[in-house]
C-alpha cells in the first residue's frame, strides 16, 4: 500500500488548526485499500507540524490538527481537474461546535472519518482525457489570449489612470471601453472553451483565467448594465481595485511563465 501527498495546505483560523491534503494513490487500488490509505493519511496529516505563517505557528505551535480534509486522486490529470476518487473529512470530536466546519455529505464513515466516494469518477476521467491537450497545444491556445488580454487591459487601465488624474471624463471612458467590449467578450468566450492543460501548465492557466476575469470586470463596470447597477462613485472604487488586481496579476503571470520553461 503506497500513497503520496503532493500538496498540503494550512487553512487554519483562530478557532481551529485545519489542514487539507491532496493524496495521490495507485489507480488499481480497490476501495478497501483506499479506506486504509484514508486512515493512514488522515493520521499523518493530523500530526503534521506545517503552518503557513509565523502567526499561525504562534497560535497553534506543534498542536495536532483539529480538522483534516483529504482529496484522493489517481493521477496528475485528476489533480489538475479536481476529479477526486473520494473526499474525506475528519473533525476532532472535542472541537467547539462553533468552530466546526460544515460536515461532508458522506457515503460512509471509516472509523470517525467521513468519506464521500465520487460515483462519477470514471465518467469525468473519460471527459477530461478526451478534452485534455499537451503542453505545446495548451500554450498555443492560451498565449494569444493572454497577449490580447494584456494589451486591452493595459489600455483600459491607462484610460482609468487618466480619469483618476482628471485628464479624461467618465463619459469618454465609458465610450472607449464599450468600443472594445466585443473584443473583450470574445476573449472571455474563447477562454471558457479552452481544453484542459497538463499539470505543469495548470498554475499559468489559472493565473491567465484570473487575468481574463479582471478584464471582463473592467468592461462590466462601464457596460449599460454596469452603469445602471453602480453609481459613478461605486464604479470608481470597483475599477480602482480591479485595475490594481489586474496589474498585480500581470506580474504574477510573468512569474508563472518563467516556471514553464
Amino acid at each position: 500500500m503506497h500513497y503520496e501527498i503532493p500538496e498540503l495546505r494550512d487553512v487554519s483560523h483562530r478557532g481551529a488548526k485545519r489542514l487539507t491534503a491532496r493524496v495521490l494513490v495507485d489507480p488499481h487500488y480497490d476501495r478497501e485499500v483506499l479506506r486504509e490509505i484514508i486512515r493512514e493519511a488522515t493520521c499523518q496529516v493530523r500530526q503534521s507540524s506545517y503552518c503557513r505563517s509565523a502567526l499561525v505557528r504562534n497560535r497553534w505551535g506543534d498542536s495536532q490538527a483539529h480538522v483534516v480534509w483529504l482529496y484522493l486522486a489517481a493521477d496528475l490529470q485528476d489533480l489538475a481537474g479536481a476529479n477526486w476518487l473520494a473526499q474525506a473529512q475528519w473533525i476532532d470530536p472535542r472541537l467547539d461546535r462553533r468552530m466546526r466546519p460544515m460536515e461532508l455529505s458522506a457515503s460512509e464513515h471509516v472509523d470517525s472519518i467521513a468519506v464521500a466516494w465520487n460515483e462519477s469518477y470514471k465518467a469525468m476521467q473519460r471527459f477530461y482525457r478526451e478534452h485534455a491537450v499537451d503542453k505545446g497545444n495548451a500554450l498555443a491556445h492560451l498565449e494569444p489570449l493572454v497577449v490580447q488580454a494584456s494589451q486591452l487591459g493595459g489600455q483600459v487601465a491607462g484610460w482609468f489612470d487618466r480619469l483618476e488624474s482628471g485628464d479624461l471624463d467618465e463619459k469618454t471612458l465609458i465610450a472607449r471601453v464599450r468600443a472594445i467590449s466585443s473584443e473583450i467578450d470574445t476573449i472571455s468566450d474563447e477562454a471558457s472553451n479552452l481544453s484542459y492543460p497538463p499539470q505543469d501548465v495548470k498554475d499559468y492557466d489559472a493565473r491567465a483565467q484570473s487575468l481574463f476575469g479582471y478584464l471582463g470586470n473592467m468592461a462590466l463596470y462601464y457596460s449599460e448594465r454596469g452603469v445602471t447597477t453602480w453609481p459613478a462613485k461605486n464604479r470608481r472604487v470597483l475599477m480602482r481595485s480591479t485595475v490594481k488586481d489586474f496589474r498585480e496579476d500581470l506580474r504574477w503571470l510573468e512569474f508563472e511563465r518563467e516556471k514553464l520553461h
